[in-house]
């Protein structure tokens, strides 16, 4: 297979939408659920958080209905990577690439099937992304409406896991590189940021539920569990191949940026400096650690795709099939016990 017929076959085009759609419905259907859990069900869904608090009191998180639901949220996340790519040109082809990966990635570790309040958080961070690339191409005025909609975004981010407030040290180096930077945007950001919190105060006061506000506040500064004490060796061994590839695409990525415009290096450091930041919140284990482990499936899938999309040489037939081997191995066999003696 030459590379012109590599790049048609990852087009998006109807067939695969339909292969993603397709491969979501089989591995959210339950067939591949395991015995045991791959992840515990509790560190996708509550935490402190308020909000997760109002689902958690009028939703059942293991229903079918919530089950359909978040297998639905996850293909919005996966379509909005290839309706990024569409009208920004991130990647230097058109590609389906980073959502079949993070489809793939995503539904084998998170495992057992459940409404996750974590792939809400991605959905977020999809639109802070798209809202941030646009302002390239946005006037003073729609700057500042652009910037004011990613502080919104983030605070609503932030009521659901706090540890996203940190992805403001991302933001604001995006906008210092954009030159949108300035008091006015500033404030505009503040104030976006802002709001959520200012309405969900108002919010648990009207209804006299304060006690749930002050808890998720206190909990910023308290030490939770680390969520990879709680994962079993092959979701472990899993992750740790996908952080091989990762470094990989980085790799290859990196070699790429001279083909690149100064606006795509821009971007491509912008992704790569989320996942930084997410990296560094898992291992130093801030709370609701759990909720960011989709970040960290998401912003990998669009290096990974960006990477394996570039070229069809001997390295990307290789990261091909260490992904498509793995991950099928952990399909069937999430489980398995290692008798190494």
């Amino acid at each position: 297979m030459d590379f012109r017929s590599y790049t048609d076959l990852i087009l998006p085009k109807a067939s695969n939408i339909a292969f993603c759609i397709i491969t979501v419905i089989l591995l959210w259907s339950g067939l591949f659920e395991s015995t045991n859990e791959v992840l515990p069900v509790e560190n996708l869904l509550l935490g402190n958080s308020p909000l997760a608090y109002l689902f958690a009191h009028n939703f059942d998180f293991l229903s079918i209905p919530a089950i359909v639901l978040s297998s639905i949220i996850l293909l919005l996340v996966a379509f909005s990577m290839v309706w990024i790519n569409e009208i920004y040109s991130f990647i230097a082809v058109r590609t389906i690439l980073p959502a079949f990966i993070f489809i793939v990635i995503s539904s084998l570790a998170l495992r057992p099937h459940a409404f996750s309040i974590a792939l809400i958080i991605v959905l977020l961070f999809a639109l802070i992304i798209f809202f941030s690339f646009k302002l390239y191409e946005c006037s003073q005025r729609e700057i500042t409406i652009g910037i004011f909609n990613i502080g919104i975004l983030l605070g609503i981010a932030t009521l659901f896991s706090h540890s996203c407030i940190f992805y403001t040290l991302v933001l604001f180096l995006l906008f210092y590189q954009q030159k949108t930077l300035s008091f006015r945007t500033f404030i505009a950001y503040i104030m976006g940021i802002s709001i959520p919190f200012l309405y969900t105060t108002l919010i648990y006061v009207a209804t006299d539920n304060t006690y749930y506000w002050t808890n998720y506040l206190t909990s910023w500064f308290s030490n939770a569990p680390s969520v990879w004490s709680e994962l079993n060796e092959n979701t472990l061994l899993y992750l740790c191949i996908i952080s091989a590839i990762n470094i990989f695409s980085i790799v290859k990525v990196f070699f790429l940026r001279s083909h690149q415009s100064i606006r795509n290096r821009e971007e491509t450091m912008f992704i790569l400096y989320m996942l930084i930041i997410t990296v560094l919140l898992l291992c130093l284990g801030i709370t609701s650690d759990a909720l960011l482990l989709p970040l960290f499936f998401f912003f990998s899938s669009f290096l990974i795709g960006q990477a394996f999309s570039s070229d069809f040489s001997l390295s990307t037939k290789i990261g091909w099939g260490i992904f498509l081997l793995s991950s099928i191995a952990f399909l069937l066999f999430p489980d398995y016990e290692w008798n190494l003696l």
